[in-house]
């Protein structure tokens, strides 16, 4: 086992243990996909700011504290203030490298013109996990495509899930509308993996020389991946073996 892989089973270790008791949902396969995708990115040495929209109890941000660099930020944006919220943060905060920053908005009101200059194409990942309807999410995937860098990776939440077929539905048209910006390249347990056209072919590529499959067997997962295409560009999907 690589000193790589020995780190993030750690850090898998960690995040339950520091999200035991904190609501939320995020399915087993996610937390071992966020955590070799995220791992890629540090071997690549793609730094750079995060963005979560959608935060309930903070289950996700704690893995994204995980993988905070220092002087990396976390932003983290809810229209609501959850109880909990503010002291699962702080916990977070002593096991998060980076800083994380809290905004009660909604998304429309975050992404002011001042946010979008300082961030533009500078984020290496965002998680959409706010409002379900559509035009709130066609507005949150716009101004992500805006600020996604060139490595980074766009996740958005309830993908193919029955009961936000909306969701999907938005997804398709917008991908479809920014084809030539964006491409999907994973899909797994309701989450679409998002990233630019450049950086998909090198996805791909640890994709199909099995590293993918092995890191996250490494985890304590075994996977099925199948392949398919969407706008004639190839895609995984992923899920547990049975």
């Amino acid at each position: 086992m690589t000193t790589l892989t020995t780190e993030a089973g750690t850090r898998i270790d960690r995040f339950r243990a520091l999200t035991k008791g904190v609501e939320g949902w995020i399915n087993p396969l996610s937390v071992r996909i966020w955590d070799v995708m995220l791992g890629w990115q540090a071997q690549e040495g793609s730094p750079g700011d995060m963005l979560e929209v959608g935060v309930w109890h903070g289950r996700t941000a704690a893995l994204l504290a995980l993988h905070a660099n220092a002087g990396e930020r976390i932003h983290l944006v809810d229209f609501n203030r959850h109880e909990p919220l503010d002291d699962n943060l702080d916990r977070f905060r002593d096991h998060c490298a980076g800083t994380i920053e809290l905004t009660i908005a909604d998304s429309f009101t975050f992404f002011n013109d001042a946010f979008m200059s300082e961030h533009r194409r500078r984020l290496r990942w965002i998680h959409i996990d706010g409002s379900h309807e559509a035009s709130g999410l066609h507005s949150d995937l716009l101004h992500a495509e805006s600020l996604l860098a060139k490595n980074g990776v766009l996740v958005v939440d309830d993908f193919m899930n029955p009961m936000f077929p909306q969701v999907s539905e938005v997804t398709f048209e917008f991908m479809h509308q920014r084809r030539h910006e964006l491409s999907l390249t994973l899909n797994g347990a309701n989450k679409a993996y998002i990233v630019r056209p450049l950086h998909h072919k090198t996805i791909l590529r640890r994709i199909e020389s099995g590293a993918f499959e092995r890191e996250i067997a490494a985890l304590g997962m075994e996977i099925e991946l199948r392949k398919g295409t969407h706008l004639d560009r190839p895609v995984y999907g992923v899920r547990p073996s049975k």
